[in-house]
């Protein structure tokens, strides 16, 4: 998930906070790349800082971005990013001077 311009790996999630590697470790060597400029944090990288594993709770309503597993590690080998089929697309607004389809009769 992206939280204040890095991307952490989520260790534990619940409805109201998420749990990732210290986020001071991003600044103490437990970035492993980065992605559109954001620093990439994970558990293993984290654990070779000063922070030996720490974690941090966040908030998940300031949450700003998030990508799955498979989307990172794409990101990281610099290849296209995957789609994932739980990210939900938004129907196209009508455009000017169309109707919504009608409903079936």
């Amino acid at each position: 998930m992206r939280w204040r311009g890095s991307w952490y790996e989520v260790t534990r999630v619940n409805a109201k906070t998420a749990t990732v590697p210290h986020i001071h470790a991003a600044f103490d060597g437990g970035a492993v790349g980065a992605v559109d400029g954001c620093r990439v944090v994970t558990r293993a990288a984290t654990a070779e800082t000063r922070h030996k594993g720490s974690t941090y709770t966040l908030p998940y309503n300031e949450v700003s971005g998030r990508m799955s597993a498979e989307q990172m590690r794409a990101a990281l080998a610099g290849e296209a990013i995957p789609a994932d089929s739980r990210d939900i697309t938004p129907e196209p607004a009508p455009t000017q001077g169309s109707l919504p389809p009608s409903p079936p009769a």
